[in-house]
């Protein structure tokens, strides 16, 4: 019996989550930020990413309830991701993703460890339950980008380097200074590359 599988592949952070989804023959990309701008978020709908810009300022970690509403901000973003992976026809999504790093350490690496259990509890409860979870050193290689000193700039090379599958890897192949200010890229193109 043939299955209508989705696989899923998703570079989880708390300010600007990404996926990557191949169903078929189609690979597509989504974003769901924190806050981008207007430029940013027009850039990414041209070549048919998916954005669910979720227009949030940044969290007061000095108030008394910014775990409260830290803990509000991954559950629904946990939701959103859930609803846009259960709105393909799918009879089976395998999701993966990066695990934290042995090297992280600190409160922020506590909030993403939180934020990443609320995003696969959600998953889990809507039925996605081949989770794999891969070490970031286990991405670089595979990237061929695992050596001492290199970074994103050699992630986003390695993706250029890939035979275009769809509008977004064609125009960053091709000319990525659309997805540029000035010299700097917008935000979540790093995101959508480690998410690849």
């Amino acid at each position: 019996m043939n299955q209508n599988i989705l696989y899923v592949a998703a570079d989880f952070s708390i300010a600007k989550p990404a996926i990557s989804t191949l169903y078929g023959d189609e690979l597509k990309f989504a974003v769901f930020p924190q806050k981008i701008d207007s430029f940013t978020e027009d850039r990414l709908r041209t070549v048919g990413v998916e954005v669910t810009n979720r227009n949030l300022d940044p969290v007061d970690t000095k108030d008394p309830g910014h775990i409260m509403e830290l803990t509000k901000r991954y559950t629904n973003a946990a939701d959103m991701i859930t609803a846009y992976l259960m709105s393909f026809d799918a009879d089976k999504i395998i999701f993966s993703s990066e695990g934290l790093s042995y090297a992280s350490k600190g409160r922020m690496t506590l909030e993403l460890a939180g934020a990443k259990y609320v995003l696969l509890s959600a998953l889990w409860s809507a039925g996605v339950t081949d989770i794999i979870t891969y070490s970031p050193t286990t991405i670089k290689s595979t990237a061929g980008c695992a050596g001492k000193g290199k970074g994103k700039d050699d992630m986003i090379a390695a993706f250029k380097a890939q035979d275009p599958k769809n509008e977004f890897m064609r125009r960053m192949k091709d000319n990525d200074t659309f997805f540029r200010k000035k010299t700097a890229y917008i935000h979540t193109i790093d995101d959508i590359v480690d998410s690849y």
